[in-house]
């Protein structure tokens, strides 16, 4: 219990911050605090059964995002309660992984991962090639194997950040950073064997 308070506190700090914060907003806005309630409620549990919830990666903005959010809903309860909890349905069910918001436009997102030149010049590459031999043992030197395992599967083998999450059992911003800092230490390794070379 002791270790996933440790490593959980500072979210469940913001989240009390976070629904002290819309609660309060609510009070003010609304009649009365059942309203308040029961969009919170339903929010919650339409959004939690419906799929695995989406975040921002930065904690700053999933605050102000999940105040405005609140703040419209509240809004809009103001004038019919029926229509706000229709509302807070469809949007509980866009920040699920089961809504595909890029279905919605006429246009196509990039679908270019980030770093993906790096990723394709270690797949497209000897492994034995200095640099990549360089970039292994520095992540083989992480204390934290979630690197290991980003960069195994996502590096080397091309798979989804989806899939990633699902083995390690954590969000995609956890996944980015490590994806992040994999690409740190390449920038590394290749610094090391431009200097070798000299």
């Amino acid at each position: 219990m002791r270790a996933w308070f440790k490593k959980y506190w500072k979210a469940l700090l913001l989240f009390g911050i976070e629904l002290t914060t819309i609660v309060a907003i609510g009070l003010w806005i609304l009649p009365t605090w059942r309203y308040v309630a029961y969009i919170l409620v339903f929010f919650l549990v339409v959004r939690n059964i419906c799929g695995k919830t989406k975040h921002y990666k930065c904690p700053i903005r999933c605050f102000f995002a999940s105040v405005i959010l609140f703040v419209s809903l509240f809004a809009i309860a103001h004038i019919d309660i029926t229509i706000s909890l229709v509302v807070t349905a469809f949007f509980a069910l866009v920040l699920t992984d089961r809504f595909n918001v890029s279905d919605t436009f006429l246009f196509a997102w990039s679908k270019e991962r980030k770093h993906a030149e790096v990723m394709n010049y270690i797949r497209n590459n000897d492994p034995n090639h200095p640099v990549i031999k360089e970039l292994e043992n520095l992540v083989n030197e992480q204390d934290d194997d979630s690197i290991k395992v980003v960069y195994k599967y996502i590096w080397r083998e091309g798979r989804s950040f989806k899939m990633v999450q699902d083995v390690l059992d954590c969000d995609s911003y956890n996944v980015s950073r490590l994806s992040d800092n994999i690409a740190h230490l390449f920038a590394i390794a290749t610094a090391r064997h431009l200097t070798n070379d000299k």
